[in-house]
Formats: structure tokens, sequence, C-alpha cells
């Protein structure tokens, strides 16, 4: 009896652990797309804040690029 108990429990425990791992390894690969997504948008946002004169649809995105960035700080 306490055998069958035992081994439920550690199925259990088995599954629960297995999808914790998988939500922790979806998290890294999230969290590693975005970090790569904003080292891009950086890069592109240096280079326009180096260029005098841009045209508009360029310079609205650099404005709201800008403008998300300072929220997400504060």
């Amino acid at each position: 009896m306490v055998a069958a108990v035992t081994t439920s429990i550690l199925k259990k425990l088995a599954s629960l652990i297995g999808k914790v791992y998988k939500n922790h390894r979806n998290l890294q690969m999230e969290i590693t797309f975005l970090k790569d997504e904003l080292g891009s948008m950086n890069a592109v946002l240096k280079s326009l804040s180096n260029m005098e004169e841009l045209d508009t649809q360029t310079m609205e995105w650099r404005n709201q690029m800008m403008d998300m960035v300072f929220d997400s700080e504060d």
C-alpha cells in the first residue's frame, strides 16, 4: 500500500517538475528573444540619434521607441 502511494506521489512530482522545467525553459527563450530585440532596437536608436535629418516615418518611430524606453525605465 505504501509503495503504491509513494509511486503515485513520485509520478505526480515528476509531472509537476516537468511542467515547471518547460515553463522555465520557455521563459528563458522569451527573455533571450527580448534581449536580442532590445539590443537591435538600441543599435538603431543610437544610429538615428546621430543623424541630422530623418524622414517623417523614421522620426516618428524613433520618438515612439524613445518614449517607450523612458516609460519602461520609470
